[in-house]
């Protein structure tokens, strides 16, 4: 039988079972003859009822609710486990037949729900007994989906039997697990009580061992409640089930931040959703007309100008809680353009432009350099350093913070030249247009920051990062898509920065923008983590030392005595500039493609060497790139405490196969393994699997002095 021929009935739901189209009825797949344990990942509505329905014969269900395709525009509104505020779900819960009931109260039913800072979109149903059977698709585990003739819904669903495709089923089931773990419980203890006291009248135990709080919305008989009763939860029932459900998430979730910028553009979009069908309803109205027993399209002609009007009409004009205003962006940094005519910046006041690098005397310069030293010394004399080589780090780190920001202006010419000379556009997000400074509160970020913004004579306060966050980041892409090259000086930057639309904005700017552009010099309080993606794009530094408290105050007449910060200006940053472009115009190598800072570097050589000083200690001669070198420490750590466990970690074939679930579970497993550079990694599922030579090779090279870059390609090319 040809399945798609134009004589044949629509076919809403298309099987594919071991490679050969499917014909037969869906439930045959889930024969309960067959299959004892079921593991199913998808979205339902308000109520599981159906699928309870077809799997209410098996031993064991694990379920996973996922969410439809709306959810992902506005999810908090949504009646299922995702909308943690929302209760309806556990009624329907408890409002299903005694027998399913039974199989939640005993923990034979498992019912799992995703994170609030993730998204579950995966249809995957796999079955167990005799062999495997693994579903996956488009197709939910609903009506809508499953019952074709009823709804009249194209779907498609792939079905491999272990007998046939094993590494297909085995691959599948690694993929719930993985989801599994990932997910939090949905039924929480308060819910758990609720099921116990609906069985308690399933079983004709008095009304008045009830649990008081249940209302039942029909006439309450124990054969009812055996079959299906809906169930009612007073206040403050409700209340104690969303703050059970909040606690989940509290125990997987370090910072809710991102979570609470979805939910504000979800009012956005929801008024979207809302005019999207105001105008398909008013639409479809002006455009059709009834005939006897059918309603037919009018003649384009007709309705010509009608659809003119519909589609340029605005919809917001119902009473409810307004439609959010955009956030104006106020950008007064100084405007430094780069002429091509001249092939110099110049710094933009009004409408006109003034040549910017300028040529520093020999006394200005040396009194600069002696605020330069007095400032990045405060770090080793009041940071809470532990020993000499400490002091001598921290200072390094603020140097090359400055340093970054004074090359910052050049750092697209450099990008430019990069993608002119190579192939590859990889090679272009190698020079990183985000430079960001962390660890923990107090250590100075703020502070270097405002130093940093001075030298650059910048007329603008630093941003902090509200100002130019939201949803998709637009605000900090349009700075980003300017040819105003002065730097983006950000302080207070959150996790979102780095995940969902802060991440694609970074891959964006760092693989694709190569005319002039500005650069980021943040600072983030919060220990973040992300994927390689993410990290190779950005220059990461790390500050682990607080400013003693007591102090404070010393540190603070030390900047005012000693360092002057009122008297800082933009002349040393003027001189740099104008030596960084005369060594371009003579030719001079301007940076190397693992150090994009390689002339910087030598600039400030010559600048001490100017005024008879050696160069100082804190000019590295590479990168820092703290990224990586603080998840050596922590995987050191952690090697050091489970190598003898064969629970968590497996020696095999010069492979390491590590649990993280077990390890810790939550977040902590998942921030670890975003701590492993790249070429240690040979599989990313649980059990994580390393190579065990570059694995020990990475942890026993926090220390070293060796560049980061130079050591990955290095192993690489050892190991092919």
């Amino acid at each position: 039988m040809d399945l798609f021929s134009n004589n044949s009935p629509p076919l809403y739901l298309h099987i594919l079972h071991n490679d050969e189209e499917y014909e037969g009825n869906f439930e045959d797949l889930i024969d309960v003859d067959m299959f004892s344990s079921a593991f199913i990942c998808t979205y339902v509505s308000s109520s599981p009822t159906f699928l309870f329905s077809k799997f209410s014969k098996f031993t064991s269900v694990d379920v996973i609710i996922g969410q439809e395709d709306a959810a992902v525009s506005f999810q908090s509104a949504l009646p299922n486990p995702n909308n943690i505020f929302s209760t309806e779900f556990d009624e329907a819960l408890v409002s299903q037949p005694k027998d399913i009931l039974e199989k939640i109260r005993d923990g034979s039913i498992k019912v799992r729900y995703r994170r609030v800072n993730e998204s579950i979109h995966s249809k995957i149903y796999i079955l167990k007994g005799p062999f495997t059977r693994a579903m996956v698709g488009s197709a939910n585990f609903t009506e809508t989906a499953l019952q074709e003739n009823k709804f009249k819904q194209y779907e498609e669903l792939i079905v491999y039997d272990s007998t046939y495709n094993g590494k297909f089923t085995e691959a599948f089931e690694r993929r719930f697990q993985h989801l599994w773990d990932r997910s939090v419980n949905a039924i929480t203890p308060e819910l758990q009580k609720a099921i116990k006291n609906k069985l308690l009248i399933a079983d004709n135990i008095s009304a008045g061992t009830v649990h008081d709080s249940m209302i039942f919305a029909n006439n309450v008989t124990a054969e009812k409640v055996s079959n299906s009763t809906i169930v009612l939860f007073d206040d403050k029932v409700k209340g104690k089930i969303v703050e059970q459900k909040l606690e989940e998430q509290q125990n997987v979730i370090e910072d809710f931040s991102e979570v609470v910028a979805n939910v504000e553009q979800e009012a956005v979009n929801v008024y979207k959703v809302v005019e999207h069908v105001e105008r398909a309803k008013l639409a479809w109205s002006s455009i059709t007309k009834k005939e006897k027993d059918a309603v037919k399209l009018k003649p384009p002609h007709k309705v010509e100008n009608e659809m003119r009007e519909i589609v340029s009409k605005k919809f917001y004009t119902r009473k409810a809680t307004p439609m959010p205003e955009e956030i104006e962006l106020v950008d007064a940094r100084n405007v430094l353009l780069f002429d091509e005519a001249s092939k110099t910046f110049v710094l933009q006041e009004g409408e006109h432009g003034v040549p910017y690098p300028t040529p520093i005397s020999d006394g200005t310069l040396k009194s600069s350099l002696e605020q330069l030293n007095s400032f990045i010394k405060s770090y080793a004399l009041f940071s809470s350093t532990r020993n000499e080589e400490d002091a001598k780090s921290i200072e390094t780190k603020v140097f090359e913070t400055i340093l970054y920001a004074f090359a910052s202006p050049y750092i697209w010419f450099i990008r430019k030249d990069v993608s002119e000379s190579f192939s590859s556009s990889e090679k272009v997000a190698e020079v990183p247009p985000f430079l960001i400074i962390g660890g923990n509160a107090g250590t100075g970020k703020t502070k270097l920051l405002l130093f940093i913004n001075k030298l650059l004579g910048n007329k603008q306060d630093i941003y902090d990062y509200k100002q130019i966050d939201n949803r998709g980041k637009t605000l900090l892409g349009s700075l980003f898509r300017s040819n105003n090259t002065f730097p983006i000086v950000v302080d207070e930057i959150s996790q979102n920065m780095f995940r969902g639309g802060g991440e694609e904005l970074i891959k964006s700017v760092a693989n694709t923008i190569t005319g002039p552009h500005p650069c980021l010099v943040g600072a983030t309080n919060q220990e973040f983590t992300s994927g390689a993606q993410v990290i190779r794009r950005i220059y990461y530094i790390d500050f682990p030392y607080p400013i003693l408290s007591e102090k404070k105050q010393e540190a603070e007449d030390y900047f005012n005595n000693e360092v002057r910060m009122n008297d800082v200006d933009d002349r040393l940053f003027r001189a740099f500039l104008y030596e960084f472009q005369r060594n371009i115009e003579e030719g001079k190598p301007f940076y190397k493609i693992d150090d994009p800072l390689y002339l910087g570097r030598q600039i400030f050589r010559d600048f001490y060497a100017r005024i008879g000083e050696k160069p100082p200690y804190f000019i590295s001669n590479e990168p820092i790139g703290d990224y990586y070198k603080k998840g050596a420490k922590k995987w050191r750590a952690f090697y050091k405490m489970h190598k003898d466990d064969p629970n968590i970690i497996r020696h095999q074939d010069g492979l390491l196969f590590i649990d993280l679930v077990k390890a810790y579970g939550g977040n902590k497993g998942s921030d670890l393994e975003q701590r492993l550079p790249p070429y240690v990694i040979e599989s990313k599922d649980n059990p994580l699997i390393l190579y065990e030579d570059r694995f020990l090779e990475f942890i026993s090279s926090e220390n070293r002095r060796e560049n980061p870059f130079e050591r990955m390609k290095r192993i690489w090319m050892k190991k092919g």
